[in-house]
């Protein structure tokens, strides 16, 4: 039951935790995350980000809404092959260790 329900939170928060950064990255200007941001983002016909945004007319890059379907894809490999438990068996690593917790050994 509640691997059922972590899963239920990761399908609905990952495809907002994407749309919500790509927008973050569109607004840096400066710094690190601008360098980034302007490394990732397609903001025009001649700029070669692989990832457009929605305002942008399509071409080669991916918008966000098809880099949310590549990230499942890819996180559902990594997870099959780490943790075939998925989010419940990280879970049960984390309650066994607190639970002998000075004791860990």
């Amino acid at each position: 039951m509640s691997g059922a329900l972590m899963g239920t939170f990761f399908v609905i928060l990952l495809p907002e935790l994407v749309e919500k950064a790509t927008e973050w990255l569109a607004e840096q200007d400066s710094g690190i995350s601008g360098a980034v941001g302007d490394f990732l983002l397609t903001e025009g016909a001649g700029d070669f980000g692989p990832i457009s945004e929605p305002a942008v007319a399509p071409g080669w890059a991916l918008n966000v809404f098809d880099w949310n379907v590549v990230i499942y894809g890819v996180l559902i490999v990594v997870f099959l092959i780490f943790e075939p438990l998925g989010l419940f068996g990280i879970w049960i690593k984390i309650r066994n260790y607190w639970k002998g917790w000075p004791f860990s050994y």
